[in-house]
């Protein structure tokens, strides 16, 4: 991966299990702003500064980490750089409130907290961005804090460019640290997914007719026609113009079986298929990397075989997208708790987003559950 594609990438989709399974930054950024901006108000209040403008800044401040926290959640698909605007825009409206309060108050610029409220919000989006839009944001966020800063504050002692730098140290330092961290992290991944296996892996090659039939798993029986015919010929030591004509029918038969076969997806020959209802018109399920079909082999079986799932049918479908991309959707009648399901389908969930795009499961009775397959030109496996 080259430098530029490294800052193109952000760390959840270069290792999405860490930002799943690690600590909730955005939850953390959350509970540091409240607590913080509640003790600011009171510490600040005596030296002219509106109380409520320091808790409406914290509130805004807050509300910006939620939607990234939400934004976040393990359901749903990878985080967007597009998404980042409306957590910035509550960073940058938190900020302009706070110069607002203080604008004409005793507070030195040094002791001015509004800059730290649009740095959380950009601290809680770094895991889910890449380098350059983090970068992006904080230079962004600099300038904003640069001219607010010298607008709310008198500048008459320091001047105007000190007031300006002073404002905007904060979020440009969070805006080069964040994406240096981005980047680093994209990168350590990168390295680490192009080690080689332990064990020697062997470029894949067209699987004969033979070597796909054993994929697929489904031998083809002997009739008993066949049989009968080859006693027929065994008896007389001769083959007759019936037989032959027999033979040929048989032979197309068997051949049309073969082919039913070869042209069945894998999704098929899943145990307990009778469950599974599988819409696949465009052979997609063929087309899934190793990890791919491992991630959802055993979701589905493990859905299957859930004896509290008992009875209750899958239906999975597979759209080939214009963009080369294939959309595939789950879904399945399951009447547990959120929390019973949640502990039941997280396994499987996590491990098939490691190698899938855009994947999301929808709350409710039903299991909704859809993701995309990027184009086969995209991955190695």
């Amino acid at each position: 991966m080259t430098f530029t594609s490294t800052l193109r990438t952000s760390p959840q989709k270069a290792d999405p299990l860490t930002w799943i399974l690690a600590f909730n930054l955005p939850l953390i950024a959350v509970l540091a702003t409240a607590a913080g901006g509640f003790l600011v108000a009171i510490m600040i209040a005596p030296q002219g500064v509106s109380p409520f403008a320091t808790l409406l800044a914290t509130t805004l401040s807050v509300l910006g980490c939620l939607v990234v926290q939400r934004a976040a959640q393990p359901h749903r698909p990878l985080v967007r750089p597009g998404q980042a605007a409306l957590p910035m825009a509550l960073g940058v409206a938190s900020m302009l409130v706070s110069a607002f309060g203080h604008r004409g108050s005793s507070v030195p610029l040094g002791e001015w907290t509004g800059p730290l409220g649009l740095a959380t919000v950009m601290l809680a989006l770094v895991p889910y961005l890449p380098g350059l839009v983090v970068g992006g944001l904080g230079l962004i966020g600099a300038v904003i804090a640069g001219l607010a800063s010298r607008w709310a504050f008198d500048t008459s002692e320091i001047g105007e460019w000190s007031a300006f730098i002073a404002g905007s140290s904060l979020p440009f330092h969070v805006g080069v640290a964040g994406a240096a961290f981005s980047g680093l992290v994209v990168a350590a991944v990168t390295r680490w997914r192009a080690l080689p296996y332990d064990r020697e892996e062997t470029a894949e090659r067209p699987s004969s007719f033979v070597s796909r039939l054993q994929q697929h798993g489904t031998p083809v029986a002997i009739g008993d026609d066949v049989l009968a015919l080859l006693q027929r010929v065994a008896d007389g030591a001769r083959v007759s113009a019936k037989e032959r004509a027999d033979a040929a029918s048989l032979a197309a038969g068997i051949r049309a079986d073969l082919v039913e076969v070869v042209n069945r997806s894998w999704l098929e020959t899943i145990p307990q298929h009778e469950r599974l209802s599988v819409e696949d018109p465009d052979g997609a399920a063929n087309r899934m990397t190793r990890s791919q079909r491992s991630a959802i082999h055993t979701l589905i079986s493990a859905a299957l075989e859930s004896p509290v799932l008992a009875g209750e049918a899958l239906r999975i479908e597979l759209r080939s997208l214009d963009d080369g991309t294939t959309a595939v959707a789950f879904s399945m009648n399951i009447t547990l708790p959120e929390g019973r399901r949640v502990m039941m389908l997280a396994p499987y969930f996590i491990s098939l987003k490691a190698s899938v795009d855009d994947l999301e499961w929808a709350v409710g009775e039903q299991l909704r559950m859809r993701f995309k397959l990027p184009p086969a030109d995209e991955y190695g496996d």
